[in-house]
């Protein structure tokens, strides 16, 4: 069995899927599930605004002791309710998430994950943070208009 190129499966079912064929030699590509998560664990998520003008610092919170994976940040303008859409219309920016994906060990309990820089100032963004099995709930954080 070959799965490629299905941004929107998840990849625990695809492994589930080629454990109930027996298929032990499943190819499983890196194109699968980008657009997915799986829902397996939820993230907690923080973020707040840097001292320095247009900057939120982006904070995870891990309940193994070291975790070696990529997260993903999701991040926009939030004008109001915002939902996560797997959407993309170039047309309307609204709906487009602006993604930073971020590799690096996160040791147990809260850590800085990054500091999202060249926002807009005094402004409301709506984000999350994503892994390939996980998703943190959408929060929301307004940046600071003036440095500090």
């Amino acid at each position: 069995m070959f799965f490629q190129s299905n941004p929107r499966l998840c990849t625990a079912h695809i492994r589930h899927l080629a454990d109930r064929l027996n298929n032990t030699e499943a190819v499983i590509s890196a194109t699968n599930g980008q657009e997915m998560l799986c829902q397996e664990e939820t993230l907690k998520a923080t973020a707040r605004p840097s001292p320095l003008c247009g900057e939120l610092a982006v904070y995870v919170e891990s309940s193994s002791a070291t975790t070696n994976t990529t997260y993903y940040v999701s991040y926009r303008e939030a004008r109001g309710n915002t939902s996560v859409s797997f959407s993309r219309d170039s047309c309307v920016s609204d709906l487009v998430w602006t993604v930073v994906e971020v590799s690096r060990p996160v040791a147990g309990g809260r850590q800085r994950l990054v500091v999202l820089k060249g926002l807009s100032p005094a402004t409301r963004y709506a984000l999350y943070i994503s892994t390939v099995t996980a998703r943190s709930s959408i929060i929301t954080a307004t940046t600071t208009l003036f440095s500090e």
